[in-house]
């Protein structure tokens, strides 16, 4: 498991602070090594990845700045998310690549608390996006497009 983790994150070159990265990575091994008990019907899967956010309205519009943000876990409908900041918005479109295909998806946010020094948010999913809402071009050089090729 550490391997797949420092892949990831040495692949990362974005704005996301060490700490909360290093943050990021201890509550993922926290996760994978103790198993509490679940209440869901879906299981979750722990997964670290850097993600692009941004909050959006009722009609996908982005309402916000685009952010970064690191996944927690992921599952068939829902996905959890750790932020630096506290989460202000109640819908949002992520951004991220699985296998190297790029998956936009537009959230509702079901919770969002402080978790320490950081912040942590989940959401379900309410559709999938064509494309992510907004400009990412600042972000191209942390955040490459899939290679659909």
């Amino acid at each position: 498991m550490a391997t797949l983790i420092d892949e990831v994150t040495a692949k990362y070159r974005g704005n996301l602070s060490k700490p909360f990265i290093e943050f990021a990575r201890r509550q993922l091994v926290n996760a994978t090594m103790f198993e509490p008990s679940e209440r869901r019907n879906e299981d979750r899967h722990p997964m670290m990845l850097p993600v692009l956010i941004v909050p959006i309205n009722e009609s996908n519009d982005p309402v916000g700045p685009v952010a970064e943000a690191i996944t927690r876990d992921v599952a068939s409908t829902s996905i959890g998310l750790f932020h630096e900041d506290p989460m202000e918005h109640t819908r949002l479109a992520v951004r991220m690549d699985l296998a190297n295909v790029e998956v936009n998806l537009a959230l509702k946010i079901i919770w969002a608390s402080d978790m320490g020094p950081f912040f942590g948010s989940a959401g379900w999913y309410t559709r999938k996006l064509n494309e992510f809402p907004a400009d990412i071009s600042q972000f191209v050089d942390s955040f490459p497009r899939a290679n659909l090729d």
